[in-house]
């Protein structure tokens, strides 16, 4: 900086790039250019140093008036800086750099020193000199005192939301805690007259037998039952069996409605037993260990919606602080670290008079104006302009997007007219049709291929000892079994077939009539012509790359040439048929999550409850260890005293 003729101290400038954060580029006497075009990119700016010409190029990353930038001097010396860098101008650009910060400046009726237009940015006059409001005068202590409450409401702010996040987070759990003793406490008492279902239920399975073996079999008469079987009769094995309600005596052989009461009184003992997998049972009891009373469930729900209630009003509260954040957010996430002590407590009266001394510094450049003596040249950032059929249209690059029509303005044509001749792509509009087409058909025919899978019945998950037995081949042979049949003949997967292929088969109305893919000339090969999983997937009629169907007559083409309209309407229509479908198929749920095949959250507190259940039996286990070792060092004690006795006692008898 020397050698440019800098002979300021330790100063900085500030460069901001549209309405973002501002960084400061610290400069002193021995600062090296090189390190000031390194700070001016880590800024967000192009820059490089032109040796030979001694001069500074900077530019915009992007293009566009959203991405123009300012570089401003912070004080005196900073001028000085930026002048000697060649950096220095007066232009409309950077001396809005300085309106940003000046426009905090306050007059001594506590309102705004300058005049703003509808957005808030001060005004200025044909001079480029920024306009004072009529009859203002500015008041420092004032705008010091506007900073400062300013800086103070964005750190409660911030302390609000933090930590009322944890806040809400511990309403959410005795929300959750809660529901689960109401939910509870329902399935407790149908587990409390699970028996008696249960024994008329299994009742229906027995057909009228008095006894059962040993060997599973149900038999009429006690001379029916084998030499060696043990016996016993019907009703004691049933009253045994019931009072096990894990027990799966509902045969898939039983009457549906069985079976859909003993899985619902399965799903009920369930929830009761685990308690959701996250507490012991019994601290969902009231103080008598009983289940609650129907008072104190309108009790546990009455705490639920006290709850919510009050999360809404931190949730209000949490908005209203961010809308604040955002509209300070000028002064927001800066670098204050000279302004902390060791406690790190921000000293906010010192920091707002660094700021207010800056306010005072861009309001005397605004009112004085800037003598840019370096022969420096700004470019202001605009966006293109174009005008089409005498609608005026802008872009931040030369690239417009009209109406499906794509043009890119490589010059100014001032008030010569271009006349541009524009033909419809039908091409185009076929190979869109036939690239969708030719997705859907690869997803449905995975799809397939995935719910055909076959069975990997006996393929069981491999233990260390039988990997150890295997080779990695065999183990990634044997594990990919099971994968390709993980999702064989499930429910969700089928469910989301079918809804897809009934979107695609589904007539949509255009102008009064019904139109089907088959209109188009765009069929299955139906389920005996297809290959195997691909019963579902579409082909167009003439379509030379298909094999299947490039002899017939190639009517979507046709339909194009003739009617483009009414095939870009139905294939609009179609994929909107075919997103909502899969979206309702696919939303989330309690027991999955959106876009989910398989009940990812009942897993994951399926995998909860038993990792806390053998966390349970290793405390038990360790307990059990700690027990048995006390009572064998107490006994090998015992027996120590014991046998010192017994060595005394034969001592004295030898004597």
């Amino acid at each position: 900086m020397a050698s440019l003729g800098y002979t300021g101290g330790d100063t900085s400038i500030s460069v901001r790039i549209g309405n973002g954060d501002e960084k400061i580029i610290d400069i002193k006497s021995d600062t090296k250019i090189s390190d000031v075009i390194e700070q001016l990119k880590s800024a967000g700016v192009n820059a490089n140093f032109d040796a030979n010409n001694r001069r500074i190029f900077v530019s915009a990353k992007n293009s566009g008036k959203d991405n123009d930038f300012a570089i401003t001097a912070n004080s005196a010396s900073g001028i000085s800086a930026l002048s000697n860098l060649g950096l220095l101008t007066n232009a409309a650009g950077d001396m809005k750099g300085y309106a940003d910060t000046a426009a905090f400046a306050l007059a001594t009726d506590g309102q705004s020193y300058y005049e703003k237009d509808d957005e808030g940015n001060v005004k200025f006059d044909a001079n480029g000199k920024a306009i004072v409001r009529a009859g203002a005068e500015y008041d420092a202590e004032a705008t010091k005192a506007n900073i400062s409450t300013i800086l103070t409401n964005l750190a409660n702010k911030y302390d609000y939301n933090l930590n009322t996040t944890g806040e809400i987070a511990t309403l959410n759990s005795e929300n959750a805690s809660q529901t689960k003793k109401i939910e509870y406490s329902a399935n407790k008492e149908i587990v409390d007259n699970a028996d008696s279902q249960l024994i008329e239920l299994l009742k229906k399975q027995t057909e009228g037998a008095k006894y059962v073996g040993s060997d599973g079999n149900y038999y009429d008469n006690e001379e029916d039952v084998p030499e060696g079987v043990e016996k016993i009769a019907i009703e004691d094995a049933i009253i045994a069996r019931a009072s096990d309600p894990e027990v799966g005596l509902i045969t898939t052989d039983g009457e549906e409605e069985d079976r859909t009461a003993f899985e619902d009184l399965r799903k009920a003992y369930n929830t009761y037993a685990s308690y959701g997998g996250d507490e012991p049972v019994e601290e969902v009891l009231n103080e008598e260990g009983n289940v609650l009373s129907a008072e104190e469930r309108v009790e546990a729900q009455a705490t639920i919606d006290s709850n919510n209630l009050k999360i809404e009003e931190y949730n209000a509260q949490i908005a209203e602080n961010k809308a604040y954040i955002a509209e300070n957010s000028y002064w927001d996430q800066k670098n204050y670290t000279d302004y902390y002590d060791e406690q790190g407590n921000l000293d906010v009266s010192e920091l707002a008079s660094s700021i207010t001394s800056k306010i005072s510094f861009a309001r005397d450049v605004l009112e004085t104006g800037i003598s840019a003596t370096a022969g420096a040249t700004r470019v202001t950032a605009q966006d293109a302009i174009i005008e089409l059929n005498e609608a005026e249209y802008t872009s931040s690059s030369s690239n417009f997007s009209i109406n499906g029509l794509n043009i890119s303005a490589l010059a100014e044509t001032g008030d010569t007219a271009i006349t541009i001749n524009t033909t419809q792509d039908n091409q185009g509009i076929y190979d869109k049709v036939k690239d969708f087409l030719s997705t859907y058909n690869e997803i449905i025919n995975e799809m397939q291929s995935l719910y055909n899978a076959d069975s990997a019945k006996g393929y069981n998950p491999l233990t260390d000892d039988q990997k150890e037995e295997m080779s990695e081949k065999e183990i990634e042979k044997w594990e990919d079994k099971i994968k390709s049949a993980i999702l064989r003949r499930d429910s969700s997967l089928g469910n989301l077939i079918t809804k897809m292929t009934q979107a695609m088969s589904r007539p949509i109305q255009i102008n009064g009539r019904g139109y089907a893919l088959s209109d188009f000339g765009i069929q299955t090969l139906g389920f005996l012509n297809a290959p195997k999983n691909e019963q579902y997937a579409y082909h167009i009629y003439g379509d030379e790359d298909d094999s299947a169907t490039s002899s017939k007559e190639d009517k979507l083409m046709a339909m194009i040439n003739s009617d483009p309209d009414t095939v870009i309407e139905y294939m609009q229509s179609l994929a909107a048929n075919l997103y909502d479908a899969v979206g309702s198929e696919m939303k989330s749920t309690n027991l999955r999550s959106a876009y989910t095949v398989y009940n990812d959250k009942e897993m994951a507190n399926d995998q909860k409850s038993y990792e806390k259940t053998i966390k349970q039996w290793e405390q038990k286990i360790a307990d059990m260890e700690d027990r048995y070792y006390k009572k064998f060092s107490k006994m090998e004690s015992t027996l120590a005293k014991l046998q010192s006795s017994t060595n005394a006692l034969s001592g004295l008898m030898t004597k």
